[in-house]
């Protein structure tokens, strides 16, 4: 179930982007989005989403902060964190594939090994290093559909054989090159999480990928 929260923030982020228009504020500032003001600037307007708990009992009335003080907020699910931050707008559209690739590649398996690991195809591998080129204005979006493509069609035969870890991995792959940056991030993180969850945690692997989040945005700020 969607939290109430995740419609708090992405209803927020529509709200400064109109306002960004009437140069009321401003909503990045290199590149790290600003949320100000969490509900009273849209507490009138329609909820989307069943409430599961109010935002106000963890971000405040007068709330304000970057996608890093939503990862580094103590109260805030992990799951949530990394929702937020996925979020069609929340953050560029190449640091938002950058996470996609970095979830794959990153998310930890009990024994040292990663996600990634799991993989028993080169055409998965290949599709990572495509999707990070293309967040790099180094490869083309023909290129990164094709590298989709192939990476797709392996998930699918992972799936028919039975090889579900590899099948797992596979789908992760092929999630992070989907052609909207965020919807790569949010899916890849998905599914590296449950493929994750199959050898440790799926609780474990969302912790993991809010410092993996923190880490791809951060050398992105630097930058």
């Amino acid at each position: 179930m969607i939290l109430y929260i995740r419609s708090r923030i992405i209803k927020t982020i529509e709200i400064m982007k109109t306002q960004e228009m009437n140069n009321k504020v401003i909503v990045r500032a290199k590149e790290l989005l600003t949320i100000p003001q969490v509900q009273k600037e849209y507490q009138s307007k329609e909820n989307e989403a069943e409430a599961c708990y109010d935002p106000a009992t963890v971000l405040g009335e007068d709330w304000n902060g970057t996608a890093l003080d939503i990862l580094d907020h103590p109260q805030i699910p992990s799951e949530d964190k990394i929702w937020a931050v996925c979020a069609k707008g929340a953050l560029p559209e190449s640091v938002q594939r950058l996470m996609a690739v970095a979830f794959v590649r990153k998310t930890p398996l009990h024994d040292g090994r990663n996600v990634v690991d799991l993989s028993t195809d080169e055409r998965s591998l290949k599709a990572l290093g495509v999707a990070e080129l293309h967040a790099l204005g180094r490869a083309t979006d023909g290129e990164l559909d094709a590298a989709r493509y192939a990476a797709k069609a392996w998930a699918r035969a992972a799936t028919m054989a039975g090889a579900w870890d590899a099948a797992w991995a596979a789908g992760a792959a092929w999630a992070a090159t989907i052609a909207a940056a965020w919807d790569a991030a949010w899916a890849a993180a998905g599914a590296a999480a449950w493929a994750a969850a199959g050898d440790t945690s799926e609780a474990a692997a969302w912790d993991a990928q809010v410092e993996i989040a923190r880490r791809v945005i951060l050398l992105d700020h630097a930058e």
